[in-house]
């Protein structure tokens, strides 16, 4: 089930309208929801925003979403949209720390000072929706504002959830999105190249938002040249879908086509059959990151209807033998030449499957990490699955020696704090091991037993998931020579069976 809609707002702060240029700011690359990214300014609305002080229109539910957008804009840039204000630098400066320290009601402050805003300068610039693939979802409202000269000049950030902000031509925004030196997101791309048109029924052109296959920016495009096709696989909870990734700008690579069900795989033939009408690419090639059912269900229909073919490491194509036909190996380290600036390296990262593969973009710093890292929930390491734990830790480390800045995994969102996010998963599984060796050390020597003290910040829930992981712990640990024993507990049962075809969610 997807996540909730949850209201938001987004404000556009533009100047000069013969040759605009508008205000942008880049988002901490630690948070959880779009790190790393350039962006407008803006947040979701909150239980306290009011349609009050809005002046020129009846809508009440537009001017809220426009006080909103005025509280968010005052607080990350520090521009007070709003008329009459006659109020000094000292205090307009004293009053945005103390919103954002929580301490200030908005609406009072305006209504004590006489501040009021003016509907008609708030353009609408069309309504975005969160794909269903992300942990967090909104519908955002987009509103283009003209800033006077004084108003432009007050432009200024404080770091925190934002490292940067800067004035910038569209152009000059789109040619740092194709060199791959910053991540957009489609409403930001969409502005961009409507902006860099002109300013001539802007609003008009804003809020005809762009559609593919009739569903309004299904074409996710983070970086140039590497496209976002999420599609329903029966994957681990919470997550609902497996990303399936296009890498070149003409002769497309298709990364992990996963899904089972014929109306998403009619959706990317049709995607597919749009991007060589609209843009000239066509499938070229199908690279797989591992075996998993939830990585592989569309590959056979792609690879028929297309007659293209199946890369992936030889340890995948031993274990999809009788299901899928590989028809190239990949070693580790091996160049993949896309066409345009795109190429990929393949980098064995063994753990979480024998024959896991990474494809690092080289040229713009962008890996795409299967199933080692994911955007939300967790990663299961299943001996009877083929995982190992030692093999996973070493994978991790290996992951942080090449040279990256973004991680796109298999499951959720991007993520802006790339080697951060690494190092954390290695924090967390020794943690994890602290914890295994610990209950041992107490006598612990069941699951359950060992599971109430290892995994005790765990939903019980949860726990069938987390006993294979457990059991891939005291494997490690026995090979380590720090446990004996438990030789009932740290049995291999190889299977082919499907990793979460057991488990109750």
């Amino acid at each position: 089930m997807s996540a909730p809609l949850k209201l938001s707002v987004a404000v556009v702060p533009a100047r000069n309208p013969q040759n605009p240029d508008f205000f942008w700011v880049q988002r901490n690359p630690v948070l959880p929801f779009m790190g790393r990214f350039h962006a407008f300014p803006g947040g979701k609305v909150d239980e306290t925003d009011k349609n009050s002080c809005v002046f020129g229109s009846e809508n009440q539910a537009q001017n809220k979403l426009i006080f909103a957008g005025v509280r968010e804009v005052f607080e990350e840039t520090g521009v007070l949209l709003v008329e009459n204000n006659k109020l000094l630098e000292t205090e307009l400066q004293k009053a945005r720390l103390k919103l954002l320290e929580g301490e200030l009601d908005f609406e009072n402050f305006l209504l004590e000072n006489d501040l009021k805003i003016d509907f008609s300068r708030f353009l609408e610039a069309g309504k975005w929706v969160t794909p269903e693939f992300q942990p967090m979802r909104f519908e955002a409202s987009y509103f283009l504002v003209w800033l006077s000269e004084k108003e432009e000049k007050q432009c200024k950030i404080i770091t925190g959830e934002l490292v940067e902000g800067n004035w910038i031509k569209p152009n000059l925004a789109l040619e740092l999105w194709e060199k791959g030196e910053v991540l957009l997101s489609p409403p930001i791309i969409f502005v961009a190249k409507e902006l860099a048109k002109g300013s001539q029924n802007i609003s008009q052109r804003l809020k005809n938002t762009p559609k593919i296959l009739g569903m309004p920016g299904k074409r996710i495009e983070f970086r140039k040249g590497i496209q976002l096709f999420p599609q329903r696989t029966l994957t681990l909870p919470p997550a609902e879908h497996t990303n399936c990734y296009l890498v070149g700008t003409q002769k497309l690579s298709i990364i992990d086509p996963a899904s089972p069900f014929e109306e998403d795989q009619k959706f990317l033939f049709e995607y597919l059959e749009n991007l060589e009408k609209s843009s000239g690419m066509f499938p070229g090639q199908i690279l797989l990151t591992h075996h998993h059912p939830d990585h592989v269900g569309g590959v056979n229909v792609l690879k028929e209807r297309y007659k293209i073919p199946v890369l992936a490491h030889e340890e995948t194509a031993k274990l999809l033998q009788g299901e899928i036909e590989v028809d190239q190996t990949v070693r580790d380290g091996e160049i993949l030449k896309i066409d345009g600036f795109c190429e990929l390296e393949a980098v064995f990262t063994p753990g979480h499957a024998p024959g896991h593969l990474c494809f690092l973009e080289k040229n713009t710093g962008t890996f795409i990490v299967g199933d080692m890292i994911s955007g939300f929930g967790t990663i299961l390491i299943s001996a009877d699955h083929g995982g190992e734990m030692a093999l996973y830790l070493k994978s991790l480390e290996k992951m942080l020696t090449y040279d990256f800045d973004v991680l796109l995994p298999a499951h959720g969102g991007s993520i802006g704090d790339a080697k951060g996010k690494i190092k954390q998963y290695l924090e967390h599984r020794l943690m994890r091991e602290r914890k295994v060796l610990k209950a041992v050390q107490k006598g612990s020597k069941t699951f359950t037993e060992l599971l109430e003290i290892a995994y005790d910040d765990t939903p019980k829930n949860l726990w069938e998931f987390a006993k294979l992981s457990l059991k891939a712990h005291l494997i490690k640990l026995k090979n380590d020579g720090k446990i004996y024993g438990f030789d009932e507990l740290t049995q291999i049962r190889k299977t082919n069976e499907s990793i979460y075809s057991k488990l109750k969610f």
